[in-house]
């Protein structure tokens, strides 16, 4: 009797770079950003079903089963804090905030000797001087209080004998924020640039996921401090792309690519 071959097994044990792009109205993709180390890339797909059983034969036995919805999710665990990252995982932007000099904010009356207080939208300042509010401002030197400039906090360690409300001159440097859920939820199309290290011997075993319009959600969870590096996990849903799905070789969700051997001429 003949041997039966053998299945050859194909493991995964997969490596590799997460991509994002922009899409446009018709399913085209633009730039591609590298979104930094991600230790976890995930699919995961769900089918709701309509179950029905018979009541001729007394055993009520299950005779029909349809698939009523199908869905997709994906999850992707980002490592870099990058402002594109952080603009994505928040849904917002990047908005340049330039260098400006000769800035001034007015504290609140009735401050007290210990009192700490912010500078309203003062970061990275230098060149600090308060000065209190007499008919001829009076500069109140810096041995009577002390200030943080990356900050900008001032603690005030001895008030008497100036008119309040005191006033904050600086300087300030330049900056980048992200303001937080100021758009709409993105779709945008992932790729996964992958390598699969779990079959030894195979060269060149790299294959590719594209995934074509991923609906991102907001981080469950952003960890500020911790005991190790963070790590920010988004979640989302895969959502059928009309520009794609009467093609059979694409398929309305995505596609999963083994690459071949090169081209020879």
């Amino acid at each position: 009797m003949a041997q039966i071959t053998p299945v050859q097994n194909e493991y995964l044990y997969g490596k590799g770079s997460v991509v994002i792009c922009e899409r446009d109205g018709n399913g085209g993709i633009s730039e591609a950003v590298y979104v930094g180390n991600c230790p976890e890339l995930k699919i995961n797909s769900s089918a709701e079903k309509l179950t029905h059983f018979e009541s001729e034969s007394g055993r009520n036995s299950q005779d029909r089963e349809l698939i009523k919805t199908l869905s997709a999710e994906f999850s992707v665990s980002f490592e870099s804090i990058s402002r594109r990252n952080l603009a994505l995982m928040f849904w917002g932007s990047i908005e340049q905030i330039a260098e400006a000099a000769a800035q001034s904010s007015f504290f609140p009356i009735g401050i007290a000797n210990g009192d700490t207080h912010v500078i309203p939208n003062a970061f990275n300042i230098s060149d600090l001087v308060i000065k209190d509010s007499a008919g001829v401002p009076v500069t109140v030197p810096n041995t009577k209080y002390n200030w943080d400039d990356d900050f900008g906090v001032v603690e005030f360690l001895d008030v008497a004998g100036y008119t309040q409300p005191f006033e904050a001159e600086f300087n300030r440097g330049a900056a980048e924020s992200v303001p937080l859920l100021t758009q709409a939820r993105p779709a945008r199309f992932l790729r996964f640039h992958g390598i699969n290290l779990g079959n030894p011997g195979e060269a060149n075993d790299k294959f590719m996921v594209e995934l074509y319009q991923c609906a991102f959600d907001t981080p469950e969870e952003f960890s500020l401090i911790g005991d190790d590096f963070a790590s920010f996990v988004l979640k989302g849903s895969l959502q059928v792309d009309e520009t794609r799905k009467a093609d059979s070789a694409l398929g309305g969700y995505g596609r999963i690519i083994k690459m071949g051997a090169a081209y020879t001429p």
